[in-house]
């Protein structure tokens, strides 16, 4: 009985794991696997961008590792390189602490001592700011303005208030005391399928869209990029891509299974859902979307913006049967992060 209980305690709290929060110049994230992290940006007003960004693990043993600071006017060596809180001296930056960026260009600053991190977490509760300056000059600021606020919904989505772990609301319960994470999901993609030709794909595409009701998926113009794609699948079905609709940036699609002797399946792909609620969703649409036959996966990228610092980033698998979530990424606020600071909602094991 007790392992049934504790079976149906990790299935509740993986539902309703996976969440986005926004809070002032603050955002964070966690997936289902309780998996959160937390970005900072430069005050509103300010016109340079900086970003400081960090994650923690779901259990209760996990902390903060790692913190990346990042400022696109100009982080360099040869300079003698400190961080403010608001007028003081927090921290001093070794010349090892800067590191090329795996994205975007120049170089990050990484603390990674646990002694920093603490202080740079204190200083998030109780300044208004983080200065990194270089020689005496300030080249990126980054806004405590929501941090506090995000940092106590990480510590309630982890389920660690009253804890020594809290980032916030610490108290005298032991680390051990944190429920244990989910268990992230193990699913394997599977190459699956064979892409039909042009001729073949268009003429899927009309049959489809035969059976739709009016101004439900615009006719594709080849001019704005669009066309329809059709792949045949192992088991004798057909996935086929209707292109929707095109914009500047974004290409919105629809997907269905056509099976002999049936009516078009529409495809309702699972993502987290956006009100914050932690539940699951489905979408019947999908932006800047293709498939790859020979790994079975098929990715989104919608773009908020035409630079593409913001929207949403999503990969599923065919199973065979149907198309699983296999990660999925949102950045609700525009604010120039690359895509692998995005708040990650969902993951799972290959």
């Amino acid at each position: 009985m007790r392992t049934l209980t504790l079976l149906l305690m990790l299935l509740s709290s993986a539902a309703d794991a996976q969440a986005y929060k926004a809070v002032k110049r603050w955002v964070a994230g966690c997936d289902n696997t309780r998996h959160c992290s937390a970005t900072g940006f430069a005050p509103e007003d300010d016109a340079v961008y900086a970003m400081l960004h960090f994650e923690r693990g779901g259990a209760g043993g996990d902390a903060v590792t790692r913190m990346t600071l990042r400022a696109d006017a100009g982080i360099e060596r040869g300079r003698a390189w400190v961080l403010r809180a608001d007028d003081a001296e927090l921290l001093q930056i070794a010349p090892a602490q800067l590191v090329d960026a795996d994205s975007g260009p120049g170089i990050d600053i990484v603390i990674d001592a646990a002694d920093d991190i603490a202080a740079v977490l204190g200083a998030l509760r109780g300044a208004d700011a983080l200065a990194i300056v270089g020689d005496g000059e300030v080249v990126g600021v980054v806004s405590a303005a929501g941090a506090s606020a995000v940092l106590l919904w990480i510590d309630e989505r982890q389920q660690r208030l009253g804890t020594s772990t809290a980032f916030v609301r610490k108290g005298a319960l032991p680390a051990d005391s944190v429920p244990p994470p989910p268990p992230t999901p193990r699913v394997r993609p599977r190459a699956d399928g064979r892409q039909l030709d042009d001729v073949e794909a268009r003429r899927l595409g009309k049959l489809v869209r035969e059976t739709l009701e009016a101004d439900t998926c615009e006719e594709p113009d080849a001019d704005r990029g669009q066309a329809d794609s059709a792949w045949a699948l192992a088991d004798g079905r057909t996935l086929v891509q209707l292109g929707c609709y095109a914009g500047a940036y974004n290409f919105g699609s629809s997907w269905f299974l056509l099976a002999q002797g049936q009516s078009p399946q529409r495809i309702a792909f699972p993502v987290p859902a956006e009100d914050g609620s932690g539940r699951m969703a489905t979408t019947g649409e999908l932006v800047n979307a293709g498939y790859d036959a020979a790994s079975g996966t098929l990715g989104m990228f919608s773009k908020g913006r035409g630079i593409g610092d913001c929207g949403a980033s999503g990969e599923w698998t065919w199973d065979g049967q149907r198309f699983q979530l296999l990660e999925y990424r949102s950045m609700g606020d525009c604010q120039g992060v690359t895509m692998d600071f995005w708040p990650q909602l969902w993951r799972t094991q290959r």
